[in-house]
């Protein structure tokens, strides 16, 4: 019972911290439950948080069309079922398919070890993830027992996180996983992370309207899809007043530092930060600005200067949009009769560049880690272990078309039939995550400036802050 009453108490603070406009804004296929005030609570106790729920198991998110998830391994029974009876917290996303995953794996884990899974709601915005985590971390609140942390965290957060290898299971597990990946993870000796899903960014086109326009290939530089972009939503307009050519994530958040990342690079402009010296202000990367500006209002919607993923993702499946940047999560949704209008319209490419340039992609990606501070450490790391092992790792590529972090899953022939983008070659390039414990900072430098360019700023003089502002980081 102590260990409820403080649970009940932290979930209060953890969403207190966490604001209405976010609740509202971020909370993605629970938004027709919040028309209501009823509907708040509904949500709230559906994710976990209602002291009778007792998990994601009683949540009314939809799961029409999903196979059953993967059974529970017996190793990690064995370890979880010590805890039996207990409640683990977890810190989910509800949003998306990954979110209808979750809960389905939250009544299998239950089911097969009497641990009960209570999610308490992440938001989807990276940005607003990483401030919640620091009140979190800093508050030496022992719930979330677990989170799931971007790959550019472990630096900032490794402190707070148990190291997976002095926890059953989790260690083990993580060296089947890219060696990238698991040194990512490590800091300072310690593995604070075990990955489970890879990222990375592409285009999406619509097939169906290359060929109306006359259009042998997507566009293989920036300039190209400018005008594709143009022509298309000029035929369009005449039947859809609100078609756009290009959509985006504009917003001032993480997502506008992993496109400005693509952009740079791809445009010959360099990693904003190489051999630790900032090199973000030059000339590549104010024309690069200057036409990204130029697109607002035009191929781009006005509003793109607020879009996160799932605002470009809807405009691109409900077939407003005829080119998207974005992850490869898309695939799923956009392939999904239920989710898409778009449905055997589509295809993915490597994402344009600039002269001279080659296609960048930033390089994204989740790992599980364990709160420091978790009562539960053992039953949190049979969690974590379960939902990153390779049974659900192939069941999320297939059904969610995520990356799996594991070479066997990422050659396994049903992975591949599902996820064809697998075999896209391109320039994986990486955010500056060696500013550690001020990449938070230095990240909101970045998509400040970038998103202030958008709007209307002058790009010489941003980034002339910019390479100021990411100095002064370094000293």
């Amino acid at each position: 019972m102590e260990r409820d009453d403080r649970l009940g108490r932290e979930m209060t603070r953890f969403l207190r911290n966490w604001s209405r406009r976010d609740f509202l804004r971020r909370t993605g296929q629970a938004g027709a439950l919040l028309a209501t005030g009823s509907g708040v609570a509904a949500f709230l106790e559906a994710c976990g948080t209602g002291s009778s729920s007792g998990g994601g198991a009683s949540s009314t998110v939809n799961t029409s069309g999903l196979p059953a998830v993967p059974t529970v391994a017996s190793d990690v029974v064995a370890v979880a079922k010590k805890s039996s009876g207990k409640t683990l917290v977890v810190s989910q996303d509800p949003s998306g398919k990954g979110g209808q995953v979750a809960k389905l794996a939250a009544a299998q884990f239950e089911k097969d070890t009497g641990v009960k899974i209570s999610y308490v709601v992440a938001p989807s915005s990276t940005s607003d993830l990483y401030a919640q985590y620091q009140r979190v971390f800093t508050s030496k609140a022992s719930t979330p027992d677990t989170v799931n942390i971007d790959v550019v965290y472990p630096g900032a957060f490794g402190q707070y996180l148990a190291d997976l290898k002095s926890v059953p299971l989790a260690g083990d597990l993580a060296q089947k996983s890219y060696p990238s990946l698991v040194q990512n993870d490590t800091v300072s000796g310690r593995l604070v992370g075990l990955p489970y899903q890879g990222d990375f960014g592409f285009l999406y086109y619509r097939t169906d309207l290359l060929k109306k326009y006359g259009f042998a290939n997507p566009p293989a530089t920036w300039q190209e899809l400018t005008d594709q972009a143009t022509k298309i939503q000029a035929g369009e307009r005449a039947a859809s007043p609100n078609f756009y050519g290009f959509v985006f994530q504009g917003n001032a958040y993480e997502g506008l530092t992993c496109n400005a990342m693509e952009w740079f690079v791809s445009n010959g402009g360099g990693n904003i930060i190489d051999n630790g010296k900032v090199t973000v202000d030059n000339s590549h990367n104010v024309d690069f600005l200057n036409l990204a500006k130029s697109w607002v209002g035009k191929i781009s919607p006005s509003g793109v200067t607020a879009f996160i993923e799932e605002d470009s993702r809807n405009a691109f499946t409900t077939g407003s949009a005829a080119f998207l940047r974005n992850w490869p999560y898309v695939y799923a949704l956009a392939g999904d009769p239920k989710n898409s209008k778009i449905v055997g319209n589509f295809d993915v490419a490597p994402l344009p560049h600039g002269p001279g340039g080659e296609s960048a992609a930033t390089v994204g990606g989740w790992q599980y880690g364990i709160n420091g501070q978790s009562a539960l450490k053992e039953a949190a790391a049979a969690w974590i272990t379960y939902r990153a092992g390779p049974d659900f790792q192939k069941y999320s590529a297939i059904n969610t078309t995520v990356p799996p972090t594991m070479d066997a899953v990422s050659k396994d022939p049903d992975v591949l039939k599902a996820n064809p983008w697998l075999s896209i070659q391109t320039n994986r390039v990486v955010r500056p995550s060696k500013l550690g414990t001020k990449y938070n900072q230095g990240s909101t430098f970045i998509f400040q400036a970038v998103n202030g360019v958008l709007r209307g700023g002058d790009a010489k003089s941003a980034l002339g802050q910019l390479q100021t502002s990411l100095q002064s980081l370094l000293g």
